[in-house]
């Protein structure tokens, strides 16, 4: 189960349970000297393009505090979801039209991918990423936070003592044709959540949710805006961030993160012969300090650095991910899902 230290922001999430990041407590270098000569180097060149995946208020107060404490840098943002991110980065820098300066997205395979293409420059100079623990860092990217997956429920539709709070409840008869899943066909994410699945309760799992006959959906958010509006039960696998801005909504929907699951790991690199690299620095830097990592992190994901205010703490049980194996599995574990 999940906790995190600010309750008031996640009333289901916040009863998911007490947690461990496995991240190293390391010594934090983040002086406005250090930056300095970036700063002043990133504000001649005025603006720079940020791919981000998170949802947009995520980025929003990133970006904000970013400009809060480096003026006359003008952020421009594109949000995708990692998919399409990854789709859209690989077509720019195949056709030579490099738009983004600095790309985090939820899918290493597409960073191991940009790397061996040499897309991605290798900031390991800059301050904060020299500090940052070693253990979620490449030469070429680094690990900004780790969301568990969730079950969402509707709660006009479900009954507080039935919010399903481990996944196995999924396969409840009382769910069939009141489900919603994301498919794994469209993110590795979410085929890194079904190859946890069928690791952890084998493959009659999965086949145990495509007679729950589930409707698949592209990506969480829209998921969630039908579970919102009264088309299903419940929806997995999710995530809060997306969640809570329902919930601010005052839609109807909590989530719970189950004790043993998988998550999404968000990845950011700086882009190599970005148009603006100085930024691209800046605000690569900035996404790895304490400050940056409260803004990315608060409220919806672990941070590899200690004592993040906000930060989600992982549970002992959290499954790192294997987008390897998934990926080798992912028509395997598509057809046991009764997709084709």
């Amino acid at each position: 189960m999940l906790t995190m230290t600010r309750r008031n922001l996640l009333q289901g999430t916040a009863a998911m349970g007490a947690l461990a990041f496995a991240g190293a407590r390391t010594a934090f270098a983040q002086a406005p000297e250090d930056t300095k000569a970036l700063y002043e180097a990133a504000k001649k060149e005025g603006t720079l393009t940020y791919y981000a995946t998170a949802q947009a208020p995520i980025t929003k107060r990133v970006t904000d505090r970013f400009s809060e404490l480096y003026p006359g840098i003008k952020i421009n943002v594109l949000r995708l979801a990692t998919g399409q991110m990854a789709q859209r980065f690989a077509s720019e820098m195949q056709a030579g039209n490099i738009v983004a300066d600095v790309i985090q997205m939820a899918d290493p395979l597409a960073f191991e991918d940009a790397a061996k293409a040499g897309w991605l420059a290798k900031p390991a100079d800059l301050p904060a990423w020299s500090a940052f623990p070693k253990d979620y860092l490449t030469e070429h990217w680094a690990l900004i936070g780790i969301s568990p997956h969730t079950i969402v429920s509707n709660t006009d539709l479900v009954d507080a003592k039935d919010y399903p709070k481990d996944w196995k409840a999924m396969l409840d008869p009382r769910w069939k044709g009141q489900m919603i899943l994301s498919d794994p066909r469209n993110n590795m994410e979410v085929a890194d959540w079904a190859y946890t699945m069928f690791d952890a309760y084998g493959p009659e799992f999965l086949t145990g949710l495509k007679n729950q006959q589930p409707r698949f959906v592209e990506s969480i958010l829209p998921g969630i805006q039908m579970l919102a509006a009264g088309e299903a039960m419940i929806l997995a696998p999710a995530l809060h961030q997306a969640t809570m801005l329902m919930m601010e909504k005052k839609a109807p929907v909590i989530d719970f993160s189950p004790a043993m699951t998988s998550g999404q790991e968000t990845m950011m690199g700086v882009v190599a012969k970005a148009p603006h690299p100085n930024a691209a620095r800046l605000l690569a830097n900035f996404l790895l300090t304490r400050d940056g990592q409260e803004r990315y992190c608060r409220d919806i994901a672990a941070s590899p650095l200690p004592d993040i205010p906000g930060a989600l703490t992982l549970s002992p049980q959290y499954q790192r991910g294997r987008y390897r194996q998934a990926a080798a599995k992912r028509a395997e574990l598509a057809a046991l899902l009764g997709l084709t």
